[in-house]
């Protein structure tokens, strides 16, 4: 009877302790992907890096959600983000607070890769960096806490200077604060690698997609703001 209660007893324990762990464990930090094409697609031919992403965070332990107000692509277990193919950054800032106003929970960590469109579609400097410190207060607005990882944009075709000048742009917006703003290099850490590329050169094929999903991982983790 005495070794019966005992075991009682170390049964109630493990279950106490177990209830304890179950409770304690955090709520998955909810994740917003902002874009355009290199962010949204997924077909044989261009690769989001979304899914490389979400796999590797997942493996390493991190809770997250990925939260948005479209879904598709190749993230099947976690499609919603706000990437939208041929999007410029004004046509992202015009529809991106209406998308984040829709979510259940706003985004505590935000990545953003915008600007090959402008780049493409002609949109100076100027304009493209006011429309990022735009979307950048439209991120806030929901969540003054967030913290914001920026990509700087991939090599484009034929325009070499108007993509550098865009990119020293995004490196200019880090911030410190409440509300961190951080800048991942992708340009730098992907351009000598030319087979990267689907073949339009301006999309990433699957082994981009992993280059890319990596990078992206590496700098929400440094970010800071992930559950585990």
């Amino acid at each position: 009877m005495k070794k019966l209660a005992t075991a009682f007893v170390v049964a109630l324990l493990l279950l106490a302790a177990l209830t304890q762990t179950v409770a304690a464990a955090p709520d998955p930090t909810p994740v917003v992907f902002v874009g355009d094409s290199i962010t949204e697609l997924c077909n044989p031919n261009y690769r989001s890096f979304r899914p490389r992403t979400i796999e590797g965070l997942v493996a390493a332990g991190y809770l997250i959600d990925a939260v948005g107000s479209r879904s598709g692509g190749c993230a099947a277990a976690d499609p919603e983000h706000e990437g939208k193919a041929a999007d410029d950054t004004s046509q992202v800032l015009a529809r991106l607070p209406g998308g984040l106003s829709s979510l259940a929970q706003p985004p505590e960590v935000a990545f953003v890769l915008l600007g090959t469109n402008d780049v493409q579609d002609g949109l100076t400097v100027g304009e493209s960096t006011a429309n990022l410190e735009g979307i950048i207060a439209a991120l806030r607005a929901e969540n003054s806490t967030i913290r914001i990882v920026l990509g700087t944009i991939p090599p484009y075709p034929g325009k070499p200077a108007e993509t550098a000048a865009l990119n020293a742009a995004i490196e200019g917006l880090a911030e410190t604060g409440a509300s961190p703003v951080t800048i991942v290099d992708l340009h730098g850490s992907i351009i000598p690698t030319s087979h990267l590329w689907s073949g339009d050169l301006i999309h990433l094929n699957a082994d981009g997609a992993e280059v890319v999903g990596d990078l992206v991982r590496d700098a929400l983790v440094a970010s800071g703001g992930l559950a585990e």
